[in-house]
């Protein structure tokens, strides 16, 4: 069987069988961890309480594969081109063939030591650490901001682009933000930096005011403005 019609993963849109990676068994995917405060024991209250802070923790997958060499002469050379490609260059979007509607964005990856199952044989895990949310595909389509109506999903960090030429006031859900720019302006939600030109801009007003919440969206601008939503879920 073509390693193309076996399940994979790909990193930043390149597949692991490109790589003559096979995967051997395919990966679970835990939920993630909230983050609490603890307020600690409260004397003649039972239990104790904890602060939701509105935050989770990333989480692990584990993907057990394999290669085999066409010689055994060539099997460090194959583990070497494995290593550089999972090591070598940063990467920052992981897909699984058997999810095609989302993506997951990759904080660390760490590689176990191939095990020589035989001469031409290697096994061995990677262990993507990932951030807590799983990514859509269609929230990463630029669409106009009158026609953002309703988050289905959880709280989204949009990035707006605007063409703004002085001062504009954007509007999110009842909430003013307002910036100074001079021509194509970006505001990114989730890094919480504005720039046009390459340069950072001066605003006012707090970057968590422009994210859009689960339930009905309204988004409101004088000037030409459209969206990238960045949709995402647990």
């Amino acid at each position: 069987m073509k390693l193309t019609n076996m399940y994979h993963f790909t990193l930043d849109g390149v597949p692991s069988y490109v790589h003559d990676i096979i995967v051997t068994k395919r990966p679970n995917k835990s939920a993630p961890s909230k983050d609490y405060h603890s307020v600690g024991d409260i004397i003649g209250v039972d239990g104790t309480s904890y602060e939701d802070l509105g935050t989770f923790r990333n989480i692990s997958i584990d993907i057990e594969c394999s290669f085999v060499s066409d010689e055994p002469k060539h099997w460090n050379r194959d583990w070497r081109k494995i290593k550089s490609w999972l090591l070598g260059v940063p990467h920052s979007m992981l897909r699984l063939s058997d999810d095609e509607e989302c993506y997951l964005k990759v904080a660390k990856i760490e590689v176990a030591s191939a095990e020589r199952e035989a001469l031409e044989v290697g096994t061995f895990k990677i262990t993507f650490e990932c951030e807590p949310y799983e990514y859509f595909d269609k929230g990463l389509v630029d669409i106009d901001c009158k026609l953002v109506k309703q988050n289905d999903y959880c709280k989204a960090q949009p990035t707006y682009y605007l063409n703004v030429q002085g001062t504009e006031i954007i509007t999110v859900n009842g909430r003013e933000f307002k910036l100074q720019g001079n021509g194509q302006t970006v505001l990114d939600s989730h890094l919480k930096i504005a720039y046009s030109d390459n340069k950072l801009i001066k605003t006012i007003g707090d970057f968590d005011d422009l994210q859009l919440e689960n339930g009905p969206c309204e988004i409101k601008c004088t000037t030409k403005c459209t969206v990238q939503p960045n949709w995402r879920s647990l």
